[in-house]
């Protein structure tokens, strides 16, 4: 039970981190407020965990034996999603794959000031979104019963390079 609750706290706090870095053209007191607001709510998540991990007997929190693999899966085109992916991974003593796409996105590649930027044609033509990954298959796929995926947001909806790691990949039976 505590680590489903610690493991939601952390996807929780993935989504604010992504979230916060999303902006690259926020002035430094955004980012120190986003980190800062970020922050604040960890710290109430993990008081809430604690009060809820007093009141449970040994057994509640002991971990099933019977439960499958945990998988954590993630995009990170600048390195952030990457911090929170070893951060669940290690808290959910799960394993990880890394979604790398065959052409790797630069610097000037994710620019979304800049129409001419790849990331910005592939958002007004959508069939340029068919990124091509170095693989989309995990080894020993069928012995995770859940799998996390992390990845920035692009224009409201996740990096199209999960895209293809999502339809190549049958979640049947899993918890995603």
């Amino acid at each position: 039970m505590k680590k489903r609750i610690t493991a939601m706290i952390l996807g929780a706090a993935m989504v604010m981190g992504v979230l916060a870095g999303c902006g690259s053209a926020q002035t430094s007191n955004d980012q120190e407020a986003a980190a800062v607001s970020t922050a604040e709510a960890v710290q109430e998540s993990e008081a809430a965990v604690e009060s809820t991990s007093e009141g449970e007997s040994q057994a509640e929190t002991s971990d099933s034996t019977d439960a499958g693999k945990t998988l954590v899966v993630y995009y990170s085109a600048q390195g952030h999603t990457v911090n929170f992916a070893n951060a669940i991974a290690e808290e959910l003593d799960a394993d990880l794959f890394e979604l790398t796409p065959v052409e790797e996105y630069t610097e000037e590649d994710l620019d979304w000031r800049d129409e001419n930027s790849r990331v910005s044609r592939e958002h007004d033509d959508e069939s340029l979104r068919d990124i091509e990954l170095v693989t989309t298959e995990v080894e020993n796929w069928d012995s995770y019963d859940t799998v996390y995926i992390g990845y920035p947001i692009w224009w409201g909806i996740a990096a199209w390079p999960v895209d293809n790691f999502v339809k190549n990949n049958d979640f049947t039976g899993k918890t995603v």
